[in-house]
């Protein structure tokens, strides 16, 4: 009566681990990743030590889940560090374009000042 319960029991929690998890990653992926692998087996190892068969459950569905996150946060942050690049980039083709722009001002500002010059020659002429 004790082996049934104790295999429900951990059935319930593996399945409920297992669903949570899933439920984060609606993609499915077609293997796991490196991480999860490793946090598979590090966890059923730990878990095995530290609870027997009960914990070696436990550890593979707790090593999995950390594995995986540690995983999707490598990936965010692969992405994240591609769009600051790409941010950097268009930010500096933006102030290159603002330089230019400045100095088109600052040569209109030129030939309006000795436009206006001429004209105050022209006006004191007449």
């Amino acid at each position: 009566m004790k082996l049934k319960a104790l295999i429900l029991g951990t059935s319930l929690v593996v399945f409920t681990f297992a669903g949570v998890a899933g439920a984060e990653t609606p993609v499915e992926k077609p293997y796991p990743s490196r991480e999860e692998s490793l946090g598979l087996v590090g966890g059923a190892g730990i878990g095995a030590l530290a609870g027997g068969p009960f914990g070696l459950v436990l550890g593979m569905a707790f090593g999995g889940w950390i594995g995986d996150r540690m995983d999707t946060q490598k990936k965010n942050a692969r992405a994240l560090n591609e769009e600051l690049e790409d941010s950097r980039k268009e930010t500096e083709a933006l102030n290159a374009k603002l330089e230019d722009s400045d100095r088109a001002v600052e040569a209109l500002s030129l030939q309006l000042k000795a436009s206006r010059e001429r004209l105050a020659q022209v006006n004191e002429k007449s």
